[in-house]
């Protein structure tokens, strides 16, 4: 049986910081978790799934990630958001002037994850 990976994205009351906390179906039904996550110490934020992608440093890009992406080749750099997107059906990054795809094919980019929404708001661009 396939395995359901997702996280929750935690404020620790006693520490006031924020983390991200990957779980499983299984391992949530076996109470498999980090024991400072308790009803009285964390402060759920988000639920977040992975995308299945990987950036440059061959590290796992999840919902709520920030991405600037680069395109080899080309000068071009841009900070987006991964998100989900319910017309597609799939992840993109949500870009100032569009959405961009993103594709387990597409091998021309060399996006990298330089923090998230919700430990790195400062890092999340605005429109003009």
């Amino acid at each position: 049986m396939r395995e359901i990976r997702f996280a929750w994205v935690c404020r620790n009351k006693t520490f006031n910081t924020i983390m991200r906390e990957e779980l499983t179906d299984n391992g949530l039904l076996s109470g498999a978790r980090p024991s400072w996550i308790t009803s009285n110490n964390c402060e759920i934020l988000a639920k977040i799934l992975p995308t299945g992608l990987y950036d440059k440093h061959n590290t796992e890009i999840w919902e709520g990630d920030i991405l600037l992406l680069a395109y080899a080749g080309l000068q071009i750099k841009k900070m987006g958001i991964v998100k989900w997107h319910d017309d597609t059906a799939s992840f993109c990054i949500y870009i100032q002037d569009g959405i961009a795809s993103m594709s387990k094919g597409v091998q021309s980019r060399q996006d990298e994850i330089i923090g998230d929404i919700y430990r790195n708001p400062d890092l999340i661009p605005h429109s003009p």
